[in-house]
């Protein structure tokens, strides 16, 4: 098995927030969910960002995602 080099270039996304407790499992969650789902590297990096990001400005243990990321995520 060969490792790529490849380096992706994710476009920030600027929060607010200073909750930060569940950004580990968000980003994890939705890149594993993105990948399984058949989406190249850089798609998966860039919507477990942008999930990530939500999620720390919502209130709540299991804030509900909106639709635009959730269809982000299908494949």
């Amino acid at each position: 098995m060969s490792l790529s080099t490849k380096v992706n270039a994710i476009k920030n996304v600027p929060t607010n927030s200073t909750v930060l407790k569940r950004l580990g499992d968000s980003f994890t969650g939705s890149f594993v969910a993105a990948l399984l789902n058949g989406k190249r590297m850089s798609e998966t990096h860039q919507l477990a960002v942008e999930v990530s990001a939500y999620v720390c400005t919502q209130h709540g243990a299991m804030p509900t995602l909106p639709t635009e990321l959730i269809e982000k995520a299908k494949g």
